[in-house]
């Protein structure tokens, strides 16, 4: 998913230079205290995902030598 729309967005803007990252999710506490798959549900969400997108753009933009991320957590 992240391949994709990272290169939609690189073709459609003609380069990517400046990328905020800025999203998740405020989990039930409680619902994560009992249930694992609720927990990596939220764990994906709000860290891995990021990762993947910060991989993905940060290898982009050192090949292409320019580019700026700025991720609130």
């Amino acid at each position: 998913k992240h391949s994709a729309l990272i290169e939609d967005a690189y073709s459609s803007l003609n380069g990517i230079d400046k990328v905020l990252i800025c999203y998740g999710t405020l989990p039930n506490q409680k619902e994560c205290e009992i249930s694992v798959a609720a927990t990596m549900e939220e764990i994906f969400t709000n860290s891995l995902s990021k990762i993947s997108l910060l991989t993905k753009l940060s290898n982009l933009m050192e090949k292409e030598n320019r580019g700026k991320i700025l991720v609130v957590k």
